[in-house]
């Protein structure tokens, strides 16, 4: 394997660095990040920067081209973490696309490389890389964001009646820590429930969902059939959550937005019902099948626990509505 000159390497490696803090502030700043430029374009052009300045010797070594644009990533993740505040779970998020796409960055260097031999064309034909990012931002904001309705569900069987499981879903008592196990996504940063409180069950009833941090949602009661059904709309202040967050990120800059929530009750004869929680979202970006399959994962999890939780308690404590006291 041919030696690795340092300067050249480190030379590469900071235009790398730099170039992916420099376009993350920037697409962060014009609501840019759930783009096709900056998963799979600004990757692409970190994984082609160091290029330009390695001899023939380095792209000739696979530790050269198959690592050191990776090295150019984990750089840029821990800036990212240490200085600019950015959650575990949003790196994570990052890091599928990005790692994906700067090897073909790197594929594409080298095939500049061979077919160009002038270095001064080598070096622009990657700075057009560099640059194309910003191009087709602007693009494809205005031509390829979509608006797209999506709805998770999660269901359990309860051992109990209708009427007793229906009862304790508008209020939710503070949930315990031995019923919550904490979870993948709970020590990536999303926030656990804490309560429910209601001010009173029946249409148009104030509710609000307690997390941890101070997050809180917001929400109405727009559809109450006991003991069938209830609806309740979300809405949810972002700037509680913390700068950096995956949620901060995604609410804030439009690229998602809850709609509602309903719980469905379906008796199934011998005091069990089958339970149903599903939540509807609205995905807006042009990315849309991508962030679904995070968004769809974080809210099945937490609904599949809260689900568990509100059985469990069916089953094993005695209801207001068996006991005969009411609401």
């Amino acid at each position: 394997m041919a030696p690795i000159k340092w300067v050249s390497l480190l030379v590469g490696l900071g235009i790398g660095l730099a170039y992916g803090v420099v376009t993350y502030i920037v697409f962060r700043e014009a609501n840019g990040l759930a783009t096709f430029a900056f998963l799979g374009l600004v990757p692409m052009a970190m994984g082609a920067a160091p290029l330009p300045f390695s001899d023939l010797d380095q792209v000739k070594s696979y530790v050269y081209v198959l690592f050191i644009p990776w090295i150019s990533i984990i750089a840029l993740f821990a800036v990212l973490f240490a200085t600019l505040k950015e959650g575990a779970l949003c790196l994570l998020l990052l890091a599928a696309p990005f790692y994906g796409a700067v090897m073909l960055g790197t594929l594409l260097a080298v095939i500049i490389r061979a077919v160009m031999i002038d270095t001064r064309k080598r070096k622009l034909a990657v700075v057009g890389l560099m640059l194309l990012p910003f191009v087709f931002l602007p693009i494809e904001k205005r031509f390829l964001v979509r608006e797209q309705e999506v709805t998770v569900r999660s269901t359990r069987v309860v051992a109990a009646p209708a009427d007793v499981v229906f009862d304790r879903l508008a209020e939710f008592d503070t949930i315990r820590d031995d019923e919550y196990q904490p979870g993948f996504f709970h020590y990536m940063g999303v926030p656990r429930p804490i309560k429910a409180t209601v001010d009173r069950k029946e249409l148009g009833g104030h509710r609000i969902g307690y997390f941890e941090g101070g997050l809180e949602f917001k929400e109405t009661i727009t559809a109450y059939d006991a003991p069938r059904s209830m609806t309740f709309d979300i809405a949810v202040d972002p700037k509680v959550l913390p700068e950096g967050s995956t949620g901060r990120h995604a609410l804030e800059s439009g690229y998602f937005r809850f709609i509602d929530a309903t719980y469905t009750l379906v008796p199934l004869g011998d005091g069990r019902v089958r339970l149903e929680l599903s939540s509807r979202y609205v995905a807006k970006s042009s990315v849309n099948a991508y962030g679904e399959i995070w968004a769809n994962a974080i809210i099945q999890d937490f609904q599949d626990r809260v689900v568990e939780i509100l059985a469990r308690r069916c089953e094993t404590a005695p209801s207001k509505v068996a006991a005969g006291t009411g609401h």
